[in-house]
């Protein structure tokens, strides 16, 4: 067998390496987000969404690939955890929907290919992200921090830690 082709057997059928990768990604999204919170001078929100999306993404794979299930070429992570037999909380869902979007086009691209695409999301993650309060006759949006580090974490971790429980049987 050719080298190249028994390393990419290998890898594509090693869910460690998928965990792993999905790993490097968190880690790669928690130090952007740290540099934001910080109080640096960069503002990387889309980007550190994209990297929290593709780590679900391969966190999902992993999981899949552990339990010897078959998933699409997707980045739908809803799909992908359906796929992987995880059951989602509506919350969960929701989150997982926006930061799709980030991964399909927001964390790489200044628009969509069409504007409902943008109207869509943007609606999406204000109803997500955001909580509404009434004072009087106006009503405020107060953010949430339902997509900030230390709740997506507690998302991630929680589906990390099946897959590193099954990993250990």
């Amino acid at each position: 067998m050719d080298p190249y082709e028994y390393q990419f057997e290998n890898l594509s059928r090693n869910s460690l390496h998928w965990h792993n990768k999905a790993s490097d990604l968190f880690t790669s999204a928690r130090v952007l987000w740290k540099a934001m919170d910080n109080g640096h001078a960069i503002e990387c929100w889309s980007t550190y969404k994209m990297l929290m999306g593709l780590s679900f993404e391969l966190l999902f794979k992993a999981i899949a690939i552990q339990r010897k299930l078959t998933f699409s070429a997707t980045h739908q992570l809803v799909n992908l955890a359906n796929s992987a037999q995880l059951k989602l909380t509506n919350d969960e869902k929701e989150i997982l929907k926006i930061l799709t979007e980030y991964i399909l086009w927001d964390g790489k691209y200044p628009v969509p290919h069409k504007k409902t695409h943008l109207e869509n999301h943007w609606k999406h993650e204000n109803k997500v992200a955001y909580d509404k309060e009434k004072h009087g006759s106006l009503t405020i949006e107060k953010g949430n921090n339902k997509l900030d580090l230390d709740e997506l974490a507690i998302i991630w971790r929680k589906y990390s830690d099946i897959y590193m429980l099954e990993y250990s049987k």
